[in-house]
């Protein structure tokens, strides 16, 4: 007989975990905690089209409410939780309703980046490689022991989008490793040590605006960390907001383009506008300014 899972998601990714686990046949899906919509989550999926035609009951609860998924466990009686892609903390109940506890999921290299937007912080930094991290939940945020972990290397090409679909390809494979265990009755992991690694702070708006007083790389990364499935960098320009989804860093050289400020216009090719950055020259293209701009305008 399968062990029972109760699985609990909301995201893209989510989707395709369950996906995957479904296909691997190793455990018994028992039932689905997921939301219909969500207003913070830029990549929501409603999972109760993925599992059409399985048979399995599914809640929605548009606030997380924890009442409510305890009586879905009650319902189902699993011997473990799943949790992937869920922007609410479990509470100790949750977490200790399962006899084999609760899994969770985060994109970096745990213990190193915990908490908000790992993905977004990642690409932001320009760090060369992030990780694909199963965990067992804790009270803490992403404080528990380790299931499993691989590295993903982070190329120089790579955006919010392409880095999105390596880790969920990455953590596909995964779950083959955490059913097993799951099967096996026991979650063996890494302990993480207390004080070891560092967490990332929740961004907000503000930190998606593009300062031309950053270095030219700075502002690269940045416009890609923000891509689809992520809202976008933006800028102002005439009290208006616009965003970016695109800047190339250029070696040309410009006439006086070492006495221009940074923001500064430089020239305008098509839809390609060439701007003075902090250390330099940026390109910007895939966005939604107006046609109207002139060189010699500034973002500011």
């Amino acid at each position: 007989m399968k062990p029972r899972v109760l699985f609990i998601g909301c995201v893209d990714f989510s989707r395709a975990l369950l996906k995957r686990i479904l296909e691997n046949r190793v455990v018994e899906i028992c039932g689905v905690v997921t939301k219909k919509r969500s207003p913070f989550n830029s990549d929501h999926c409603d999972l109760s089209r993925t599992v059409e035609g399985f048979g399995i009951p599914v809640l929605f609860t548009e606030h997380g409410d924890q009442k409510e998924i305890l009586s879905c466990i009650e319902r189902t009686a699993p011997q473990a939780i799943y949790c992937f892609g869920w922007s609410h903390l479990l509470g100790t109940a949750l977490l200790s309703a399962a006899p084999l506890g609760c899994v969770g999921y985060h994109p970096a290299l745990l213990p190193f980046n915990r908490g908000r937007h790992p993905v977004i912080w990642a690409l932001a930094l320009g760090l060369p490689k992030t990780g694909s991290t199963f965990f067992r939940m804790d009270e803490g945020a992403d404080t528990g022991d380790v299931l499993s972990q691989r590295v993903v290397v982070i190329d120089k090409e790579d955006d919010a989008s392409s880095l999105y679909q390596k880790l969920q390809t990455v953590a596909e494979h995964q779950t083959e490793e955490i059913d097993t265990m799951i099967v096996s009755g026991v979650l063996r992991g890494t302990h993480q040590a207390s004080g070891a690694g560092n967490s990332w702070r929740k961004r907000t708006k503000s930190d998606g605006r593009i300062d031309f007083r950053m270095p030219s790389s700075g502002i690269r990364n940045l416009i890609r960390a923000l891509r689809p499935p992520y809202p976008g960098a933006h800028l102002e320009y005439n009290g208006e907001e616009y965003v970016v989804g695109r800047a190339d860093v250029l070696s040309d050289c410009f006439d006086g383009a070492e006495y221009a400020e940074p923001g500064k216009i430089l020239e305008i090719r098509g839809n390609t506008i060439i701007v003075k950055s902090g250390d330099g020259i940026v390109a910007l293209s895939e966005h939604t300014l107006p046609d109207t701009l002139c060189k010699g305008e500034y973002f500011v």
